[in-house]
């Protein structure tokens, strides 16, 4: 920085990496700017400044609120070129960033005619005394006004003195009054607290609620995590290994061959987005509270704080390991039981309340069992078999929605030449290394709505109501896209293939894949003999009959078949003579006609959005391009139905289902909030005095000992849950 320009007063994360934003001009527009954020992120960089005037900016817009200046402004889409910017690992704020925030201030002073006009270009105008980034994104547009990309940035200001301000929402906002940065740190301590650990402080001793939290991925730990620090007793039961074992077991998959149905890509510690990209990217809201209280305890557990600033954050799999130990340790010292490698095959339930659960330590031994005043059920969405013990049981499960199709893999300089242009260079430094230049590796985002002929879907169809929207516009769009990433395999069985794609921190692989798929609906023709046959389970069972499928055609041995886009396009084999592209699926492809795999009205729609994505994004259907069979649980095809209020399992007292294998999740962020959920709702039983642990209403010995009645009666505020109240809304696919 230039003498003179600032001095930096609290720097916290200077030598921190920052893991920007890409936001792709083809295929996307800009996204997570002009959003209001509420809760200021820990550890924010406040730099302080030598005050100098805001100048130039235009009239704010009509309307707007004028207000006395107050302690902190948020100001929104502070833009700076690629020229100017340090890059997508620097969080400083640089002599160009603080130039663009005078200017961007200077727009919001409030006018008060010519002679207010005068007297803003004449005398004192606002000052900067403090700034620091609260976002940084990137936006690979190239727009009229500006010759190159450019960082986006939001940031909280402060300023020397008075002056009349316009309050504009989603630009221009008054944060807090009179709030100086210490009190802003003790903001963010308090918000990263859990409320119910407040709402709740259960005594240490036996007479404590016990809660079997089954499985242990995000919704499963962050539940027992709440649950625990509230007092109670917690037990987390999960089929596969912890993180260290489970690495070696995928380790050996790599390079062995050697599948271990228990310990995989899909079970273990952390569950399947442990062995992924990590993404903590969500669309139920980047800036709610529990979100943020998600990214903050991650951080707390290790993750880089810019995870907090980041528009949209990604850890990768070498720094989720680290994280789950780290959480799994905490959780240990509040008392928290992990029993790993165990399966659940079954509930306890005696009159319509479930009391515990059944399960094996080791295949072929005798079930054992848990008693506990509750159940969590947050296993994943792979968990089939339990699904079949849960219909046998007769708890509540409804199919959903859920999406098919293939991983499409490219060299990610393809993809960066196609998003960057001549800028592409810039995602490598000096010695020509992936991922470590000063623009991230280029990403993108795709959708569309294919609308098939009612005849395809509906043959059927009376011709004068027509088909059905989820027949007649198919929703086929890129998903998990994992740029500098290797396709993975998810199988759990050697006869079943299917792929996942997952990037470690750096993101310096020289290939991007992302998977491809169309939506399946629960009444979709494709899932009508399933459906006959299967019931709830139809969507289950043809998940499994197009990873069949898929084995088959790959040859066996854990082999994947693949086909080259423009041949998919083309309805052909490979043409005799040429070879398929590299692959970074370490197991070994195969060519194969992989248009011939899926239902025929899936294909056409898979095809259709493979040639608008090439009109949207130039160059993507390339003879590189080359797509691997199949992607195809990326979400549940099923619900466990809980009530919306209670978020207790219908027709089953004390169990709780949540995350993504119970229906109401799609990824790390949203089944870990979703998991805060369920043990908010939990703990909402007791706020009130009746039935609280204090009281000695609670009967569990603190061990999973035998449970009354008393204990299992349904509470939420007083009142007895009814098994009629309405009935949630699962969520399909997030994307």
């Amino acid at each position: 920085r230039s003498a003179g320009a600032c001095t930096v007063a609290a720097l916290v994360a200077a030598s921190l990496g920052f893991a920007s934003s890409l936001l792709p001009g083809p295929a996307l527009g800009r996204q997570g700017l002009g959003r209001r954020c509420p809760v200021l992120p820990p550890r924010g960089t406040w730099v302080r400044a030598q005050g100098r005037p805001a100048t130039g900016g235009s009239r704010p817009a009509k309307g707007a609120k004028s207000t006395q200046s107050s302690k902190v402004w948020r100001v929104f889409n502070v833009d700076l070129g690629i020229s100017e910017d340090p890059g997508k690992d620097s969080v400083d704020v640089s002599e160009p960033l603080l130039k663009a925030s005078h200017r961007a201030v200077s727009k919001y002073v409030a006018r008060g005619g010519a002679a207010g006009r005068r007297r803003k270009t004449e005398q004192k105008l606002p000052t900067i005394a403090e700034l620091r980034v609260v976002r940084k994104s990137f936006d690979a547009r190239v727009r009229a006004q500006r010759k190159e990309p450019c960082f986006s940035y939001v940031v909280d200001v402060t300023l020397s003195a008075p002056a009349k301000l316009v309050h504009t929402p989603g630009s221009f906002e008054a944060v807090a009054e009179d709030q100086d940065s210490s009190t802003l740190a003790a903001d963010d301590a308090a918000a990263s607290t859990s409320p119910i650990s407040s709402a709740l402080a259960s005594p240490t001793g036996t007479n404590r609620l016990t809660a079997c939290v089954v499985g242990a991925g995000p919704a499963g730990l962050f539940a027992a995590l709440e649950l625990a620090r509230a007092g109670w007793k917690v037990t987390v039961m999960e089929r596969g290994q912890p993180v260290e074992r489970r690495g070696r077991d995928i380790g050996a998959l790599f390079h062995r061959r050697n599948l271990d149905s228990e310990s995989n890509l899909c079970f273990g510690e952390g569950g399947a987005g442990t062995w992924s990209d990590g993404k903590l990217t969500t669309r139920i809201g980047r800036n709610s509270d529990l979100v943020r209280r998600v990214l903050q305890t991650l951080v707390d557990y290790g993750a880089p704080p810019r995870i907090l600033v980041d528009n949209k954050p990604h850890l990768g799999t070498d720094r989720m390991v680290r994280i789950l130990q780290n959480m799994r340790q905490d959780m240990q010292t509040l008392g928290v039981e992990f029993h790993f490698g165990t399966k659940v095959q079954e509930l306890v339930v005696a009159e319509n309340h479930v009391a515990g659960v059944k399960f094996v330590d080791a295949p072929g031994t005798i079930p054992s069992e848990l008693l506990a005043d509750h159940v969590v059920l947050a296993v994943g969405h792979s968990a089939r078999e339990l699904y079949e013990d849960l219909l046998k049981q007769d708890v509540a499960l409804t199919p959903k929605g859920f999406a098919v199709g293939f991983r499409v893999e490219h060299p990610q300089e393809k993809i960066n030449s196609i998003q960057y242009k001549q800028w592409a260079g810039l995602t490598q430094d000096h010695r020509k290394r992936r991922g470590y230049g000063t623009l991230p590796v280029a990403d993108y985002r795709l959708t569309m709505t294919w609308k098939s002929p009612p005849s395809e879907d509906q043959p059927d169809a009376d011709p004068e109501q027509g088909a059905s929207s989820a027949h007649c516009g198919r929703a086929v769009y890129s998903f998990c896209m994992c740029p500098g990433g290797q396709i993975v395999p998810t199988s759990i069985t050697p006869d079943e293939v299917c792929v996942n794609g997952m990037s470690f921190s750096k993101r310096s692989s020289k290939w991007a894949n992302s998977a491809l798929v169309v939506t399946v609906d629960p009444a979709d023709p494709v899932l009508e003999e399933y459906t006959h046959r299967y019931g709830a389970l139809g969507g289950v069972e043809f998940q499994r009959a197009m990873e069949q499928r898929a084995a088959a055609m790959g040859g066996g041995n854990l082999s994947v078949p693949v086909q080259r886009v423009i041949d998919f396009l083309a309805e052909r084999d490979l043409p005799e003579g040429e070879n398929l592209p590299e692959s970074s699926y370490r197991l070994g492809t195969r060519a194969a006609r992989l248009d011939q795999l899926y239902p025929e009205s899936l294909t056409r729609a898979l095809a259709a959005a493979l040639r608008r994505f090439d009109e949207q994004m130039p160059g993507f259907a390339c003879p590189e391009a080359l797509l691997h069979g199949v992607e195809t649980r990326t979400s549940a095809p099923l619900t466990i139905e809980r009530d919306s209020d209670t978020l207790e399992c219908v027709g089953l007292e004390n169990l709780w289902p949540a995350g993504e294998g119970a229906g109401y999740a799609g990824g790390i962020v949203s089944a870990a909030v979703d998991g805060l959920r369920v043990s908010e709702a939990m703990a909402a039983r007791y706020e009130h005095g009746s039935g609280s642990p204090e009281s000695g209403d609670s009967h569990g010995d603190g061990t999973g000992g035998s449970v009354s009645k008393t204990t299992t009666e349904p509470r939420h505020g007083g009142k007895k849950t009814s098994s009629s109240s309405r009935r949630e809304k699962p969520v399909t696919t997030f994307y």
